[in-house]
């Protein structure tokens, strides 16, 4: 009986493999052909047959105005939110974030998917996307009544209903659309970011300049809701969208947020950083020598950067390849460091409004600052002409003095309404095609295969978790660690880059040593140097580095402190 059990448990391992690594169904064959003939002879002939994938799903085929043939699946919300939820952290509502945008599928076509998905919205940011749609063309969607229809009439029933899972009825309602600007557009039936007309939150009209339509008021009338349902500002709509038709009415101003990945870091850092300092006008482009002492700094920093940043900021000379990730840690960790006495004085003050900005409302933290937030940037933003010229108060300059609003309105930071996790997963998506015939098809039965091993419920993360015990140092009823994991979010080790932490009472301490006694696994404990810090703050405007806890180290002291592992500040 046990080696029956142990046979069907590696069967199920190599299932789980195959699914989790995408093997192709050729490769699949070839491996399971192999260990038939003597370890595992109860092994299926057929690799689909073991991966055990369904064949039908309820594709529809439809014809557009133009007479173009796309295709259309809905898998529906109700499906998705049964299989995540986790009724233990939702006493009476489920708010969800929408997220709707277009990814092409090869380079060589213009075949492309709309994919709807949605994501619980929950802090800590515990849940992934799922898919509830896809819409397969050459195009976006052309017919958008016929695209969002049964979203719509979905949401309705659950958001008049609510979601009865584990004998509890839940409230459902849509917190807000998390999408980049042309999708936001295409979705409201408003003007695209190049109108006169076309920002989402105020009535300022556009002018142009130099080629670009630039906004350069800050006090124009906020639009509301009722305006926008009466479409009072004509210039502004270019059609009805059908989301008027989800009940109970949503605020379509306030709904949708300006997502800071693709406003702060790919847009108004990038353009900074590019299209200004690197490649602008002799005013502001750095010379050759700042160019090469800030590529240096990066260098030089690159080798200091925790595992928690997935991207290890890239060499500058391929900067306008960077991804989002990559800017938001210039903008948001590195920018005041690397651009200190390489940018003028004037440049260096104005990019630190946008910083210092940033870090309060991508932070709980500093929530009492928000009102702060919007005063820089307001300020940041009618300080572009006098640097950059007029052209440059484009529209994602001018949607940054909005963007503090969306903290207040979601009451919740920008990292928990970002497009990052939904990106991350489309990026998955793009990669389950393996070839480019019939990819609706091939991407439901993929999408149908990864709800073989994505089971688990998300949970709170535990305080540690061990990830790796070091069984090469011994010493008496003392274990040795690693590394471990924190809160879920951090990585600690007792080697660079991981090692450097802040305590609860805000000591900097440089991590020697992880541990436990043998008869107490739950007290683990860390022990390390610590450092002394500079008197001077890293910038002192428009307020002090160290009220972010970014502080110049002087020196590594002699002083040995040995905390539990729950004295590290969050």
């Amino acid at each position: 009986d046990s080696d029956i059990e142990e046979t069907e448990d590696e069967v199920a391992k190599i299932k789980k493999w195959a699914l989790q690594n995408d093997i192709s169904q050729i490769a699949l064959q070839e491996l399971m052909n192999i260990l038939r003939k003597r370890l595992l002879p109860q092994l299926p002939v057929s690799a689909k047959s073991f991966i055990g994938t369904k064949y039908t799903f309820n594709i529809e085929n439809f014809v557009d105005p133009e007479g173009e043939h796309y295709q259309y699946v809905y898998f529906g919300l109700r499906e998705g939110l049964l299989s995540c939820i986790n009724t233990a952290l939702h006493i009476h509502e489920v708010p969800l974030q929408i997220n709707i945008d277009g990814i092409p599928l090869y380079k060589s076509s213009r075949k492309q998917f709309w994919p709807i998905l949605c994501k619980v919205h929950y802090d800590p940011d515990i849940y992934k996307p799922f898919v509830v749609g896809i819409f397969c063309e050459n195009t976006k969607p052309k017919n958008i009544n016929q695209y969002l229809c049964k979203f719509i009439e979905e949401i309705n029933t659950l958001q008049r209903d609510g979601l009865l899972i584990s004998n509890r009825l839940l409230k459902i309602y849509i917190k807000c659309f998390v999408c980049d600007s042309p999708a936001r557009s295409f979705l409201k039936g408003i003007k695209g970011h190049g109108g006169f007309s076309a920002c989402e939150r105020c009535t300022v009209h556009g002018e142009r300049i130099s080629n670009r339509t630039v906004y350069n008021e800050i006090n124009a009338l906020e639009r509301n809701n009722e305006s926008f349902r009466a479409q009072s500002d004509l210039e502004h709509h270019v059609a009805i969208t059908p989301l008027l038709s989800i009940t109970p009415e949503i605020d379509m101003i306030k709904i949708f947020v300006l997502d800071s990945m693709h406003l702060g870091y790919i847009g108004v850092m990038k353009k900074l950083l590019v299209d200004y300092w690197m490649e602008g006008k002799l005013t502001v482009r750095l010379s050759r020598l700042q160019k090469k002492e800030l590529s240096r700094r990066l260098d030089t920093i690159r080798k200091y950067i925790p595992i928690e940043f997935q991207r290890k900021i890239s060499a500058l000379i391929n900067a306008r390849k960077w991804k989002a990730t990559e800017f938001r840690f210039f903008l948001l960790y590195c920018g005041p460091l690397v651009l200190k006495t390489i940018l003028r004085s004037e440049l260096y003050r104005h990019f630190l409004l946008l910083h210092v900005a940033f870090r309060i409302l991508c932070s709980e933290r500093f929530k009492q600052y928000n009102n702060l937030s919007k005063i820089y940037l307001n300020r940041f933003f009618q300080i572009l002409p006098l640097l950059y010229g007029l052209q440059s108060q484009v529209l994602n300059m001018h949607n940054l003095i909005h963007i503090p609003d969306d903290t207040t309105n979601m009451n919740c930071n920008l990292n928990l309404i970002t497009s990052f996790p939904f990106e991350s997963y489309l990026g998955q998506m793009r990669k389950l095609i393996r070839t480019p015939n019939k990819p609706l098809e091939q991407i439901c039965r993929r999408l149908e295969e990864k709800k073989f091993f994505n089971l688990k419920k998300p949970t709170i993360p535990k305080l540690f978790v061990v990830l790796k015990q070091n069984d090469n140092y011994l010493q008496e009823n003392i274990i040795f660690i690693e590394k471990i994991k924190l809160r879920g979010l951090f990585t600690i080790t007792h080697k660079r880059p991981d090692n450097c932490i802040l305590l609860e009472d805000y000591r900097t301490l440089l991590i020697k040593k992880i541990f436990y006694y043998e008869h107490d696994s739950e007290s683990v404990k860390v022990s390390g140097l610590v450092l002394k810090r500079e008197t001077i703050s890293v910038y002192q405007y428009p307020l002090v580095s160290s009220l972010f806890q970014i502080w110049q180290i002087k020196k590594i002291t002699d002083e040995i402190v040995t905390v539990p592992i729950n004295a590290i500040k969050n």
